[in-house]
């Protein structure tokens, strides 16, 4: 899914910055072994990545695309919210990542106040479950990964002061031979 999260990133910014290194600063939440890192790393001067598991962070530190990698959940590199220019990120990125995250609203949060209110941008990628108020805002699949409700994902980020800049669904993945449908996002604060 990073290669559809960056296609997705370089249809929103302006055509002029798409084959140059235009973010001073980025993050690669869940970065896992680095694929993520790979794919945006030439658009990204500074990049850090952050993942839980110290193998992943191993496996990442390995295809030598990060300028930090740190062991650790999301808030160790998005969670302090400094708000001073020059620590804040042009933009953050989690690929496959709220597939493993029940409550998103705290990742909304922390981005929100690690990301540069002009012209940042946050782009994800989630699985998603359809239904109406009977359906519950997330869901733990039989895969071991949570969904969550596509109007649940925009709710929280309207909660946080993001704007869609473009939202796109797709298939993410196969599971038992059947396609996972999911939706790419790129967002920016108002």
């Amino acid at each position: 899914s990073a290669m559809l999260v960056r296609s997705l990133v370089d249809e929103v910014i302006d055509e002029t910055k798409r084959r140059c290194t235009w973010a001073k600063r980025g993050a690669d939440l869940g970065c896992g072994s680095g694929c993520a890192g790979v794919v945006f790393r030439s658009c990204i001067e500074h990049l850090t990545g952050v993942d839980i598991s110290p193998e992943m962070v191993d496996k990442a530190r390995q295809r030598g695309c990060y300028d930090l990698l740190l062991v650790g959940d999301i808030e160790c590199v998005v969670g302090n919210g400094k708000d001073v220019e020059d620590s804040l990120f042009d933009i953050i990125f989690a690929c496959n990542v709220f597939t493993f995250i029940h409550d998103i609203r705290g990742v909304f949060q922390s981005v929100s106040n690690s990301m540069k209110r002009k012209d940042g941008i946050f782009a994800f990628s989630a699985e998603f479950i359809e239904g109406g108020e009977e359906v519950p805002d997330v869901v733990l699949q039989s895969c071991a990964r949570y969904a969550h409700k596509r109007s649940f994902i925009e709710a929280i980020a309207r909660e946080f002061g993001f704007e869609f800049n473009m939202i796109k669904e797709s298939q993410l993945r196969e599971h038992e031979g059947n396609h996972v449908k999911g939706v790419l996002v790129v967002m920016s604060l108002l």
